[in-house]
This record gives C-alpha cells, structure tokens and sequence, in this order.
C-alpha cells in the first residue's frame, strides 16, 4: 500500500465512522469510534461479516451491544491477559478520535471563513454599485484585496492542518494494523499463529464454496520431536521449529498460508489447490527438511536432521473447518503409523483402513 493512498483512506474511513456512527445514534466515544473504524476499513474480515449480520438484522446498537462489539475488536486484536494490547487499541482510539475532532474542527473554521468571505463579496457588490467618485471605487477595491489576501491564508492554513491531520491518522491506521499483525503472529516462528491460520482457513473454505475452487490443507508434525528436545534442550529445539518453519515458508506460493498450528505442529492452507497439488508441495517440504544437518553452535557439533510426518486433506462442499483439520489430522496419524519421514493423503486413510479390515 503506497503511503498517499494510506493517508487519504485513513481520513475517509475516520469521516465514515463517525457519520455512520451519527446515523446510528452511537456515542461518538474512544471505543465506539475505533469499533466503526475497524469496521469500515475492513480490517478484520470476521468482525465486518458480524457487523454486516447486525445491520441487517436491524438490531440495535445500545450502549451493551457497543461494548460488545468492542471486547470483539479486542479479541480480533488477540488482547492478553496483561492487558498490554487491549491499552495499546485504547491509545489509538482515543487518538483517532481526537484527529477526527480536530480534522472536523478545522472544516468548521474554513466553512465560517468561507460564509464570511462571501457576505464580503455581496457587500462588495453593493458597494462598486453605489461608487460615486474614483476614490470611493478604489477604497472598495483595496477592502476587496485585502480580505481575498486574508482569505487565502487561511485557505493554506487550513490546508496544512489537514494535511497535519490527515498525515496523523493515517499514522494510527498504520499503529493499529501493526496491533494485529503482532496479535496474529507467532513470535518464535514468525508465522501465522492459530488465531490466523482459523482466519485463512475460514475465508479459503468460504471461496471455496462460492466460487467451487479447491483448498487444501496439510498438517505437519516434527518426528520425534519432544526425544529430540529432551536429549539436546529446548533452546535447540527452537532453532530447529525456526528451521522448519522457514523452510516451510520457502515452499509456499503467495497467498498460501503456513502457521504453526501448536508445539512442533505446523499447518499450511493451499487455496485454489488440488489433492495432487498439495501433495506436491508436502513432499517438497518434507525433502527440504530432511536434508537440513542441525548443528550445536557453541561447539559446531553436527546433530543430525530432522523429518516431518505431513497429512494432506481436500475441502469438501460443506466441510466445517474441524471436518477439514480432522481429515488431515487422521492422514498426519498415518504417517506416523506409516513409519513417519513421509506424505499421507485423506484418500490413504481410506485405503489403509479399507485394507486392515480385509487383513482381519
């Protein structure tokens, strides 16, 4: 996003809310201004669908269900129990509204200006109109001058506080959408975390269903991971969920997902993605895993490597997103069952489990 465009969105967002929250009736307060800016900037796209759906219920925005919705952005945000963001949200609000009563404090000056400017004309009209000397003329003229000098420096003052605004608010969007970054974001990894691996799995499978696309999803399992952790330490055993997960994120495409599901669980969501496809992609990460040596740094010792366990399942018309995980879970197990280090897909649990009933 170019930054010009930032700002200019940010200034029509912040003017949409609160016009949208006058229309409503709202409190234009700290929390409810951030509610309808979230909502209005699309910045959280389950908050927007819950919005959409009270709207056009045509349920009422009393001061409960404000609050309601406002411990929803808090959610969206992935508020601690520290309250460290839930402050941080509340320090935007509170500054995006005052930008807001500052911006709408300055359009009321310029229209004042503006009225003011005009009744100067009218008189100046009247005026030249009823002249009678040369001198009188030239006195109207002069008076003319002046108050259009007048009124062009406050047309470029205005003009630099809006600019001064606009640059302002466009700054807290920018605070906010870093808030959720962060909120969404695994620490260790970097990678999606599980609040936003629900969020992409959610609006693939969404798309999905309406434009009857594929989506896939792999689960992928570090073998042996916790005798791993135990021999050599938990230090070690971050570098090596840092190795994975960059490998990981080395064999996705844009627009993909790769999250860290859990401890040494990962997820990548494959849109437009078929079973073949997605098989394709687990192999490639599976092999680029394997073949990564894990070394102690302090003594540049070599440890050996890691594998992966990878399960692979395929969206299914109205799949649920447990019904989906589960799939891919059940191929994960086979993996491991399988002898771990290899690609399972739903349609092997099927024949794997079709085959033992055959045995018995």
């Amino acid at each position: 996003m170019e930054y010009s465009e930032g700002k200019k969105s940010a200034a029509e967002y912040a003017k949409a809310a609160v016009l949208r929250m006058a229309s409503l009736g709202i409190t234009a307060n700290p929390q409810n201004f951030t509610v309808w800016y979230v909502y209005l900037s699309g910045l959280d796209p389950s908050f927007v669908r819950h919005v959409d759906s009270m709207l056009a219920k045509k349920e009422p925005f009393d001061e409960t269900q404000c609050a309601d919705l406002y411990a929803a952005v808090l959610r969206a945000v992935g508020v601690g129990t520290d309250g460290t963001r839930e402050a941080a949200i509340d320090a935007v609000g509170s500054d995006l509204e005052r930008a807001i009563a500052e911006t709408t404090e300055i359009l009321k000056r310029a229209g004042v200006e503006t009225e003011r400017y005009g009744e100067t004309l009218e008189h100046v009209d009247g005026a030249l109109q009823s002249a009678g000397t040369a001198e009188q003329m030239q006195s109207v003229v002069a008076n003319l001058v002046e108050q259009t000098r007048r009124m062009a420096d406050q047309n470029r003052s205005a003009n630099e506080s809006l600019q001064q605004s606009n640059n302002e608010i466009a700054e807290l969007k920018i605070r906010m959408a870093d808030i959720r970054n962060e909120a969404l974001t695994d620490p260790l990894t970097n990678l999606a975390n599980r609040r936003a691996f629900s969020e992409r799995l959610a609006d693939g499978m969404a798309k999905a269903e309406a434009h009857n696309m594929p989506l896939c999803l792999l689960m992928l399992d570090i073998d042996h991971f916790k005798t791993f952790n135990d021999t050599y330490g938990h230090q070690l055993g971050d570098e090596v969920i840092r190795l994975v997960a960059g490998c990981m994120s080395a064999e996705i495409k844009e627009g993909d997902t790769a999250a860290r599901y859990g401890g040494e669980e990962f997820a990548v969501v494959l849109p437009e993605a078929s079973l073949q496809d997605a098989e394709t992609v687990a192999e490639q990460i599976r092999v680029v895993v394997a073949g990564q040596k894990i070394v102690r740094k302090a003594s540049r010792k070599t440890l050996g490597s890691v594998t992966l366990s990878i399960g692979v399942s395929q969206y299914r018309p109205a799949d649920s997103e447990d019904d989906l995980i589960a799939r891919a879970d059940a191929a994960l197990y086979a993996a491991k069952h399988a002898g771990r280090n290899c690609v399972k897909l739903e349609s092997d649990v099927v024949t794997d489990n079709a085959a033992e009933r055959n045995v018995a």
